[in-house]
């Protein structure tokens, strides 16, 4: 098997994966700003974008691609509506890209609120505090 490759960004530290996981570490540094947030996804979408292109088959064919994303160091959420909404705006963009997505989450609450945030907008994402349960519920999304 090939090895994974490692990718360090700004707020991200993103394992590419052979079998086509894309496990997002979310570093336990802030985002100053809401700008922040915007460059932080921009760069991990420009990431996504540039791997999936480099393991398209040469007749086009798309391989499969999911993202893990891991919160667990991330730093405490903020509880800043205009925030919550720039990650609400970000979802789709994620979803263009594939359908599968795991968050992991390090607490019960973490839980909930990934929990509540999916009902609110109507993404269907998975969110666990299991790694190892996160991966297979991963893997088995990327096969649907």
């Amino acid at each position: 098997m090939a090895d994974v490759e490692t990718v360090d960004q700004e707020f991200f530290r993103v394992e590419l994966h052979p079998d086509g996981v894309m496990w997002l570490h979310r570093r336990p540094t802030p985002y100053p700003d809401h700008e922040a947030v915007n460059r932080g996804y921009r760069q991990f979408l420009m990431l996504a974008d540039d791997w999936q292109a480099s393991r398209t088959g040469p007749e086009g064919l798309r391989a499969p691609l999911g993202f893990l994303y891991d919160v667990r160091n991330a730093p405490p959420a903020s509880n800043d509506p205009a925030f919550e909404q720039l990650h609400h705006d970000w979802r789709p963009r994620l979803f263009l890209r594939t359908p599968a997505l795991v968050v992991l989450v390090r607490t019960a609450t973490g839980h909930m609120q990934m929990t509540r945030l999916g009902r609110h907008d109507g993404s269907q994402f998975y969110a666990t505090m299991d790694e190892k349960a996160g991966l297979a519920k991963l893997r088995e999304m990327m096969s649907l």
